[in-house]
């Protein structure tokens, strides 16, 4: 098992953060990928959550996006991610109203079910987290996040890969 390092790491390779990258393993029971975009206006923060879930078997990053807007068009595009990790505040499109506009277009994840939507902030209070439930998202994870914390959420959404996560 790989160690990840603290974050944030220094110097991520920026032209491997800005193209979407496969990660080895990620089944569901079905054997189909867990399929993650990254939406995070930090690019070193996009890579640190991308080398963070390479490390899991079950989960693959299929897109690493820096805002609300380029996310949309991403699910529009491409239609087949099953998890995005938004970051609330963001420019030109925050993570609040890229939500608004997932759920409004009806995009949905492999299983048919709609894409679950796990709201990334570096404000870790019981306001924001309530503000983006609300708001339509469906967990919340605060940074600095672990694979651990992304490991729980995404079991919570998507049970199938409870059993092979650890």
């Amino acid at each position: 098992s790989k160690t990840i390092p603290a974050w944030p790491l220094v110097n991520p390779d920026p032209m491997a953060i800005q193209k979407p990258s496969i990660a080895p393993g990620g089944v569901d029971q079905k054997g189909t990928p867990i399929r993650v975009m990254i939406v995070d206006d930090s690019a070193v923060i996009r890579g640190v959550i991308r080398r963070i879930l390479e490390t899991n078997e079950e989960m693959l990053t299929v897109a690493s996006v820096g805002n609300g807007r380029q996310a949309v068009e991403e699910l529009r595009r491409h239609g087949d991610i099953d998890v995005v990790i938004l970051d609330v505040e963001m420019p030109e499109m925050d993570g609040l109203t890229a939500t608004a506009e997932i759920r409004r277009r009806g995009f949905t994840r492999g299983d048919g079910r709609p894409v679950t939507i796990l709201a990334l902030s570096g404000y870790a209070v019981s306001t924001v987290e309530t503000a983006c439930i609300a708001g339509g998202m469906d967990g919340f994870l605060p940074k600095p996040v672990g694979l651990k914390e992304i490991q729980k959420a995404v079991r919570q959404w998507l049970p199938a890969i409870g059993s092979r996560a650890a």
